[in-house]
């Protein structure tokens, strides 16, 4: 349900040139954080403790060869509770800090 609402929104703000930012502790969540910016949400407001963990993940990865992992655990994850799991064990087995 909040990713529907994530992905309408991005919608929303390239129709109307209107900003979209995430604040909070979704935002503050490395996996979660990749997650956003991978569906073009860009701008991330969080509290000071997540801002080292979330520029670490970034940093560790190519956004342009996770999006279509990310699309494809999106397409298989359909009525799951979370995505929180494929893309952590993705991470995992890739070495990256969660």
């Amino acid at each position: 349900m909040v990713e529907q609402l994530l992905v309408a929104a991005k919608a929303a703000k390239k129709g109307a040139g209107v900003p979209v930012s995430i604040c909070g502790e979704a935002a503050s969540r490395p996996l979660d954080a990749l997650s956003l910016v991978a569906l073009g949400l860009t701008t991330l407001s969080m509290p000071a403790a997540g801002v080292l963990p979330v520029k670490a993940l970034l940093a560790e990865i190519d956004l342009a060869a996770f999006r279509p992992v990310l699309a494809a655990i999106r397409r298989t994850a359909r009525g799951s509770a979370s995505l929180r799991e494929p893309i952590t064990t993705w991470a995992r087995e890739r070495g990256l800090p969660v």
